[in-house]
């Protein structure tokens, strides 16, 4: 079942279609995009502990 909102500007012809199932979308480009960043840091994170690790144990 898809709804559709449609916009004309009196000629007939139609300028922009809105999709009900893009607001759902963008939430969920959202949340990739801050559990990417989560994890980018994370690995970050992990490999900085694990050099200084390696730093350490060479001295």
């Amino acid at each position: 079942m898809s709804h559709q909102i449609r916009f004309s500007n009196g000629n007939g012809k139609h300028q922009h279609t809105i999709h009900k199932g893009e607001s759902h979308q963008m939430g969920g480009e959202i949340f990739n995009a801050a559990l990417l960043s989560f994890g980018l840091i994370f690995v970050g994170w992990a490999l900085g502990a694990l050099l200084l690790k390696i730093q350490g144990a060479e001295e």
